[in-house]
């Protein structure tokens, strides 16, 4: 018989492996995301609590995993955040996540960047740790530990929403590329500018009104051409018959309902 120490550190080295596999999208709330894949973690629009309660809200006790950087969040060394809106950022949270991981990094707006400045302490023992672009067209393109991290401004949906500097996100790991949608308009420019459709992308995370709506699913399925797509930002109640017309519009798309629900890519 193996002793009982061989036995553990096989099982271990087993774990370990499984873990450095893992290709899995695990929902937040709201439009947060943990993604994993060979080892690397990225956390979006991760820390918040959506003041009006219409939308999942990570926890607390969730939250604070994350700033403190426990399992299954040790090792996420990149925070991206999209936009300023309160059910997608809250800015301490930020900074606090920053003063507990000393190799993090975010990657935001300069509008998020300010409200860290302003609304959090210790911002100043932080700030070198966090990247912002300038709020113009085109690509912007970061490497952070071995993965490429390529962002672009895109117009928040909504008139009354159009001084909100909104961000999309391409994460590039080894040989698999995920893609943020955020809060983007429905406008076929966007997506045509950035010329999405030549990516082979592997996963697309989608407001879920762009799979409710016929130019929004055209824009899907012609202009962003992801493998898989699975949608985001679903109300916290109310959701059968948006849901039915989902599955009729688009029957191989998978919707984020609940927090910790997972998706492979």
């Amino acid at each position: 018989m193996l002793p009982i120490k061989s036995i553990l550190l096989t099982i271990c080295a087993m774990v370990c492996a499984l873990v450095s596999q893992a290709q899995t999208v695990t929902y937040l709330g709201n439009e947060g995301v943990l993604i994993e894949y060979q080892g690397k973690k990225v956390i979006i629009d991760a820390l918040f609590t959506d003041p009006t309660g219409k939308f999942h809200t990570p926890d607390y006790d969730l939250m604070d995993d994350i700033i403190a950087g426990k399992s299954p969040y040790e090792g996420v060394n990149t925070a991206l955040v999209t936009h300023t809106h309160a059910d997608h950022f809250d800015a301490p949270s930020y900074v606090n996540y920053l003063k507990n991981n000393k190799d993090a990094r975010v990657i935001a707006t300069p509008q998020a960047a300010d409200s860290m400045r302003l609304k959090a302490d210790g911002y100043d023992e932080v700030k070198d740790r966090v990247s912002t672009n300038v709020w113009t067209k085109g690509w912007k393109t970061d490497v952070v530990d071995d993965m490429t991290i390529s962002s672009a401004y895109t117009r928040h949906a909504g008139k009354a929403y159009g001084k909100i500097q909104n961000q999309i996100f391409l994460v590039t790991i080894a040989d698999k590329k995920i893609l943020h949608v955020a809060d983007t308009q429905m406008d076929v420019r966007y997506f045509d500018d950035l010329r999405l459709i030549y990516e082979e992308i592997d996963l697309a995370i989608v407001p879920f009104w762009f799979m409710t709506n016929l130019f929004g699913t055209e824009i899907i399925e012609k202009h962003i051409a992801a493998k898989k797509v699975v949608g985001m930002h679903l109300p916290t109640s109310g959701n059968d018959k948006t849901i039915e017309k989902i599955n009729q519009q688009m029957p191989s798309a998978e919707v984020f309902s609940e927090p910790g629900q997972k998706i492979n890519f």
